[in-house]
């Protein structure tokens, strides 16, 4: 991508070439069931990449918050903040020393809590637990933690 400039005493032309737009390498756009904590990934575009790109996030489409500066690696883990069962929006921005190239809008939606369910418990279409919960699940109740050492928990129960 480029574009056409006058030079400063308007003597000749310039042709500024602008940074390639990245593409998306993961989570996939559209992709569902992503983990509240990914890893978002991208590929710098092959004809003029850039010096550094910005990483824009948000739940609503065209209206996104900048969660990065300037870096120069191509992907960013995010480690919290995001919710569960929710839409967010991203998109990646390829800078260098003289201009700034909107990347492309893309969206996945993370995945549904899933706590696990007392036994005799399921959800229902709504996600509402129904049934009568039965048994201790594989739990136990601790009554008194009695030491902790070596890697090693000794209570009584």
């Amino acid at each position: 991508m480029g574009v056409w400039n006058i030079s400063e005493d308007n003597s000749y032309p310039l042709f500024e070439v602008m940074p390639s737009i990245v593409t998306i390498v993961s989570p996939a756009d559209g992709g569902s069931s992503i983990s509240v904590t990914p890893t978002l990934q991208w590929a710098a575009g092959a004809t003029y990449p850039p010096d550094s790109y910005v990483v824009y996030l948000g739940e609503t489409s065209g209206s996104l918050e900048a969660i990065s500066g300037s870096i120069e690696a191509t992907e960013l883990e995010i480690t919290s903040g995001l919710s569960y069962n929710t839409t967010y929006y991203w998109r990646v921005d390829s800078i260098d020393q003289n201009s700034t190239v909107e990347g492309t809008e893309w969206s996945f939606t993370t995945s549904a809590f899933a706590p696990p369910l007392p036994s005799g418990v399921t959800l229902d279409s709504d996600g509402e637990p129904t049934g009568t919960a039965s048994g201790l699940n594989g739990m136990i109740t601790m009554q008194r933690l009695v030491v902790a050492a070596n890697d090693k928990v000794f209570y009584e129960t």
